[in-house]
């Protein structure tokens, strides 16, 4: 039997069809299909063996299927499964001036192993959340109790850390090559390599040369990722990632989120950890 299809170009819509594909059987092998904008009109043999080239071709010209492996397929379901796992994201608001976002920091590859899972990096500044909502600089007794309960969690996590002697500081230019990096699809190493500096090795990374000197020892171009902190596309992308926060109800830092489900704090990353499991 034949059975006309129509596909929309889109990741869940080619898992739906592969399951289909795997319960309908036809003796038929015409297929015709035309990529379009909105729509593939699909009209062909719904076994597996028969839906493998339409699948291939979707995998070639579809951005969000890209990292199929279509070529290795050799059966419907192999590419089904494929496209299933997909890896999920999760965002991660952060600044360099936070211990706890540090502490954060540090969890978030094994939270990416565990769970398959990709984290978006999104430098914002403190400053910025705590002048819109409000939010006062902690007193001192506060920063006496964070000293002690931060030296705890890394050595639970078993990680340096210490309470750097220029605390706090502006990180603004830090977070900015962050974003410079992230253009660049080091991010993650700028990430870390200016949290290293200063909540490991006590560095005032509010000095663009100690800025520039961290990301040479991880390899990075430091000196034309702390140039580009002078753009103001740079500039304007941080104050985004700010804006960003606030619009969905960020207040503090480290700032996780699952889809829309919220997670705040360093002791709250097993929560997220969890809610990545179920949504995947």
């Amino acid at each position: 039997m034949i059975f006309p299809l129509t596909v929309p170009p889109f990741v869940t819509s080619v898992a739906v069809y592969c399951a289909a594909a795997g319960r309908l059987t036809s003796s038929a092998a015409k297929t015709t299909d035309r990529i379009g904008i909105s729509s593939i009109p699909v009209r062909m043999d719904c076994s597996p063996p028969a839906a493998v080239p339409f699948l291939k071709k979707i995998a070639r010209r579809g951005n969000a299927v890209e990292r199929l492996s279509a070529n290795r397929a050799s059966t419907g379901y192999e590419i089904c499964s494929r496209v299933r796992r997909m890896p999920q994201t999760f965002d991660f608001f952060y600044d360099l001036g936070s211990p706890y976002s540090y502490l954060a920091s540090t969890q978030l590859a094994g939270i990416e192993q565990r769970t398959g899972a990709n984290a978006r990096l999104l430098p914002i500044t403190l400053g910025g959340l705590r002048k819109a909502t409000g939010h006062q600089v902690p007193p001192p007794q506060q920063l006496k109790y964070m000293s002690e309960d931060t030296a705890r969690w890394a050595h639970q996590y078993g990680v340096p850390m210490q309470i750097p002697r220029a605390f706090p500081i502006s990180t603004i230019q830090a977070l900015r090559a962050c974003i410079a990096a992230d253009r660049r699809e080091r991010g993650a190493e700028a990430m870390h390599a200016l949290f290293g500096a200063y909540w490991a090795d006590g560095e005032d990374i509010s000095d663009g040369s100690v800025i520039e000197r961290a990301l040479a020892r991880a390899g990075l171009d430091g000196k034309g990722l702390v140039a580009a902190t002078h753009l103001q596309e740079i500039k304007d992308a941080l104050r985004k990632n700010t804006d960003l926060a606030l619009a969905r109800g960020v207040f503090g830092v480290p700032t996780l989120f699952v889809g829309e489900r919220s997670f705040w704090g360093n002791d709250r990353l097993h929560f997220a950890e969890a809610e990545l499991r179920r949504q995947i």
